[in-house]
């Protein structure tokens, strides 16, 4: 078991640094500052998303 631990963290270092490196190298995209300000339609999509399932979880409860 412990080795299967010890390769699923060397996995999630390695993609990290892989994302990070491929981010900062990107040449494609450029993220201006108004890109990461919450927009009341995306998060109201996203929210539907999260209450389907949010009910899902609670019913199983019972």
């Amino acid at each position: 078991m412990k080795g299967t631990a010890v390769a699923t963290v060397i996995g999630q270092v390695a993609t990290a640094i892989l994302a990070v490196w491929y981010l900062m190298n990107m040449r494609i995209i450029k993220p201006a500052p108004g890109d990461y300000t919450l927009r009341r339609s995306i998060c109201g999509r996203m929210l539907m998303l999260g209450i389907d399932k949010c009910v899902d979880i609670i019913a199983g409860l019972f």
